[in-house]
């Protein structure tokens, strides 16, 4: 009959131990912080574009309403030849 009071590494789960343990965590810590790291990179990329596209839609508003005085300037010109 086995004994039920043995002692030895062999018995030891080394998912178990407290190593083990350690390194999970330390694993599951940096995973964490490369995850969030890589959210704040996307987030201030999303941000930076939404701010040009912004400008470039306001620049484009701008060049619309130019023009459009342009032609309003244009079609009197020509009634009132």
């Amino acid at each position: 009959m086995p004994s039920l009071n043995r002692s030895g590494r062999s018995d030891d789960i080394p998912t178990m131990s407290v190593r083990g343990v350690r390194l999970r965590v330390l694993a599951l810590c940096l995973a964490v912080a490369a995850v969030m790291a890589g959210m704040a990179t996307s987030h201030a990329s999303t941000t930076d574009r939404l701010d040009q596209a912004k400008a470039r839609l306001q620049a484009l508003s701008d060049d619309v309403a130019a023009q459009t005085a342009a032609v309003h300037a244009a079609q009197d010109e020509a009634a009132a030849a």
